[in-house]
């Protein structure tokens, strides 16, 4: 009991970011009777326990490292969240009901589970924007803000920081704080200290080609994000044309995720041509922008479950194509989905 208890605390306080001292305060005791618990030199009285318990959202059988059960019931929440995240069941507003009663209920086992945070946080982001009104939902917004910060200090893994970072200045640019996002910036790495470029400058011949490949292919495709989120920005056809050349310059045949990339780009090339009253052209590309668009899909589903590439992509469908042409004359709308 003794050891096993000790360890159970010292490791409910490291996954709670906390120190001796932090418990130690919130339970009215010494840093010193702690420390000697986490050394196995001594155990907390058992009038203690369901403090301790409460304290850092746990069962008094897990305290005791009795938790398998718990163990595979967290397993079990996990898989079912990310089963349930797939585009096709996030687009649909009965299912994203479900989802969120699904989470809430898991989190209220499980508070501090970082996993199930995020889902969630991505699920109010979703539901935030799709009110029958057509508004968003600020104070979602707001909460699913909250989850991405806390997800984000427990969260493990690199490539999903970036991705829940990415999801936060999406939010904060939907609500207006853009002091949060000055913050966010201040913290950030410049463009010439990413991995990416990083790892151009390691001296290894046989590398080196593979890394100035995806170099260049993170660099071209942030530059299509860019330039996707401030599209109205620029009005110029043939300069998104040059880059949809680059694209094919660098693939021979199959783009793969960068599909949604090109979707992305012939979407605004379109539409630029449609506010010009150039109508062939318009639905000429738009017509490459649905085959993209098709094609993102496949790729995407193929590899649902492999890390193929380490930067998001934005998901594109059918619905993206949909609520694009909302922008152009009405005279060409009608015949964009023939």
């Amino acid at each position: 009991m003794q050891v096993s208890i000790g360890i159970k605390i010292r490791e409910l306080r490291k996954r709670d970011g906390r120190k001796q001292e932090d418990v130690a305060t919130a339970l009215g005791i010494t840093n010193q009777a702690i420390s000697r618990w986490e050394a196995g030199k001594g155990y907390p009285d058992m009038e203690m326990i369901p403090a301790i318990a409460n304290y850092f959202h746990v069962s008094i059988d897990e305290l005791f490292g009795y938790n398998n059960d718990r163990e595979n019931r967290l397993s079990g929440y996990i898989e079912k969240a990310y089963e349930m995240a797939k585009p096709e069941f996030m687009l649909n507003r009965k299912n994203l009901k479900k989802h969120e009663q699904f989470l809430r209920e898991a989190l209220s086992e499980f508070p501090n589970e970082w996993r199930l945070q995020e889902r969630l946080a991505v699920v109010l982001q979703v539901k935030a924007g799709s009110s029958s009104s057509g508004k968003i939902d600020k104070c979602i917004l707001r909460e699913a803000a909250e989850l991405l910060e806390l997800s984000g200090k427990e969260c493990d893994d690199e490539h999903r920081k970036e991705t829940m970072t990415d999801a936060l200045i999406s939010i904060y640019t939907q609500i207006g704080d853009y002091k949060k996002i000055e913050e966010m910036a201040a913290c950030a790495s410049t463009i010439h200290c990413s991995r990416e470029i990083i790892k151009t400058t390691i001296p290894n011949a046989g590398d080196k080609d593979h890394h100035l490949d995806d170099a260049f292919l993170s660099l071209i495709h942030e530059l299509s994000v860019l330039l996707w989120k401030n599209q109205d920005k620029l009005k110029s056809a043939s300069f998104y044309l040059s880059i949809t050349d680059i694209y094919k310059n660098l693939f021979e045949e199959d783009f793969g995720l960068f599909n949604s990339d090109l979707c992305l780009l012939f979407l605004q090339i379109s539409r630029i041509y449609a506010c010009e009253g150039e109508e062939k052209r318009a639905l000429a590309y738009f017509g490459k922008a649905r085959k993209h668009c098709i094609l993102f899909e496949e790729a995407f589903n193929k590899n649902r479950n492999a890390q193929v590439h380490p930067w998001s992509f934005i998901y594109v469908s059918e619905n993206t194509l949909k609520e694009f042409t909302s922008v152009f004359p009405k005279e060409i709308i009608s015949k964009l989905h023939r």
